[in-house]
């Protein structure tokens, strides 16, 4: 099972719901060149996923996986960081 799985195109993220428990959807409020890459980090700054992210709109991110805590998302490089809170 992947982490991440597409859905569907559009740099800054948002995310529904957040906290999450199961489940998040990742929004895309612009639209990103597809060459960007979606970064998933734990609080300690650990690398835990990547995925493609250009051409979409949306991406879902499976939740169950992961420890209840905080993880950050960020698209591309150079761009801003998104706080991810997981309670199960």
């Amino acid at each position: 099972m992947t982490l991440l799985t597409t859905c569907e195109t559009a740099n800054a993220l948002q995310f529904i719901p957040n906290p999450a428990n199961q489940q998040v959807t990742v929004q895309f409020l612009q639209p990103a060149p597809a060459q960007e890459t979606l970064y998933l980090y734990d609080m300690s700054g650990k690398l835990l996923h990547t995925t493609p992210a250009g051409d979409r709109a949306t991406l879902q991110i499976n939740t169950t996986n992961l420890y209840n805590g905080v993880y950050y998302l960020r698209l591309g490089t150079g761009a801003e960081v998104e706080k991810l809170v997981v309670i199960h």
